[in-house]
C-alpha cells in the first residue's frame, strides 16, 4: 500500500497482558509484517533494561531476526543507548547487519541508559553528569559514525582500526533527540534526527528541528518526528486504550520504579493517583495523537507540517496487542493515496 505521507514505527516491545514476555519478540514480529503489507517505511526496537513493560534489552538481536523474515521495510535501533557500549562494538554489529540486508538497515543511538540506574551502572561505567556525559556522549557519536563510515581523521587514536566487514551500504544513522543541543549536535556530526515527542515532560518544540537544519549546513538531513498515537473506530476508544501508557509513565514518575506493568484500561482509576502521578498521566494523553483515522490523520499532518518533518513515526503502547495492530492499519488506511 501506498502511503501519502512516509509512516514509520517505533516498536516498544511491550509485554502484552495474557502473553509471556518471551511471546514479546513474537508479537514484534507479527506487527512488523503487518506494517510492512500496510506501507510502513521503517520498523524500529527500542532498547530497554530491567523493564517489565518494555521487555527488549538486546535490539540488535531482535532487528537480525525481524529483518530475515521481512523484505522491503528498512529495520533499525530507536535506538541503541550508546553509554552501554563501545562504539567500535555498535559499528561491527550494524555494519553485519547491513551486510546481511544491504540498503535495509538503521542505527538510531541515544544518550540515555534505558532503565533504571543499577542496570546502567551492570552495564558499563557511570559517565557521569552533565557537562562530562554530555562531551562523552558527543565523542561516542562522532567516533561512531567514523567507524560505520571508515572515515576517522588520521590524527584519531584508533584510525588504524580496520572495522569489518567491508559494507557497501552502511546503515543509515540517526540520533534520537529532545533538545535544540542534541539536535545541533546530530546535525553538526551528520545524523539524520529522530525527534522524539511521546516521552512526556513537555514536548520539544519545532525549534530544534530548525536548530538541526542549520547545523547540517548544506546537507539538509532528514527529520524524522515520532508521535504518540492510539488509532480506533471510535474516539473514546482510542483514549481509552491510552491510558495503559498513561499509567505506566505516571507510576514511574512517582516510584521511580521501573518494574510496573500495563494494566488493563478498565482497571485504571486515574483519581487515585497523586497529584505528580495525575499530572503525567493527564499531560501523555494531552501529548499523544488519539482518535479516529481521520482524526489522528488530520492532527499528524498539522504536526509535520509545524515541525517542518521529512517523516513520522508512530509510537503506540496497548494492553492488548490485537488492539495495537489494528491502531497501525487503521492509520495506514487513513493515509492511503
Amino acid at each position: 500500500m501506498a502511503l501519502s505521507t512516509p509512516l514509520s514505527v517505533l516498536d516498544l516491545v511491550p509485554a502484552h497482558a495474557g502473553r509471556a514476555p518471551r511471546e514479546a519478540f513474537r508479537d514484534a514480529l507479527t506487527l512488523a509484517r503487518a506494517c510492512e503489507a500496510a506501507g510502513y517505511t521503517r520498523f524500529w526496537i527500542s532498547e530497554h533494561h530491567g523493564m517489565q513493560a518494555y521487555v527488549c534489552p538486546a535490539p540488535v538481536v531482535l532487528i537480525a531476526h525481524i529483518a530475515a523474515q521481512t523484505e522491503r521495510m528498512r529495520i533499525g535501533s530507536g535506538g541503541v543507548m550508546l553509554c552501554n557500549y563501545s562504539p567500535l562494538h555498535v559499528a561491527e554489529s550494524f555494519r553485519v547487519l547491513a551486510d546481511l540486508h544491504p540498503a535495509r538497515v538503521d542505527l538510531g543511538i541515544g544518550s540515555a541508559p534505558g532503565g533504571d540506574a543499577r542496570s546502567a551502572e551492570a552495564l558499563a561505567a557511570p559517565a557521569g553528569t552533565g557537562g562530562a556525559a554530555r562531551q562523552r556522549y558527543a565523542d561516542q557519536a562522532r567516533d561512531l559514525l567514523g567507524f560505520l563510515k571508515g572515515q576517522l581523521p588520521a590524527s584519531h587514536r584508533f584510525a588504524d582500526v580496520r572495522v569489518l566487514p567491508d559494507c557497501p551500504t552502511p546503515p543509515e544513522p540517526f540520533m534520537l533527540c529532545r533538545s535544540e543541543d542534541s539536535a545541533r549536535l546530530a546535525g553538526a556530526l551528520g545524523y539524520n534526527l529522530a525527534l522524539g515527542l511521546f516521552t512526556g515532560g513537555g514536548d520539544p518544540s519545532p525549534a530544534c528541528v530548525r536548530a538541526y537544519r542549520e547545523a547540517c549546513g548544506d546537507r539538509r538531513g532528514h527529520a524524522v518526528l515520532a508521535v504518540a498515537v492510539v488509532c480506533a473506530e471510535d474516539g473514546a476508544r482510542a483514549r481509552a486504550l491510552a491510558t495503559t501508557g498513561a499509567l505506566w509513565a505516571a507510576q514511574v514518575a512517582v516510584t521511580g520504579d521501573f518494574g510496573h506493568g500495563l494494566v488493563d484500561p478498565s482497571e485504571i482509576d486515574a483519581g487515585a493517583l497523586s497529584a505528580t502521578g495525575r499530572a503525567v498521566f493527564d499531560a501523555i494523553l494531552r501529548d499523544a495523537v488519539l482518535g479516529t483515522p481521520g482524526e489522528c490523520r488530520a492532527q499528524l499532518e498539522r504536526l509535520r507540517e509545524q515541525y517542518g518533518a521529512d517523516e513520522l513515526m508512530i509510537v503506540t503502547s496497548t494492553h492488548d496487542f490485537d488492539a495495537r495492530v489494528r491502531s497501525y492499519e487503521l492509520l495506514a488506511r487513513a493515509f492511503a493515496c
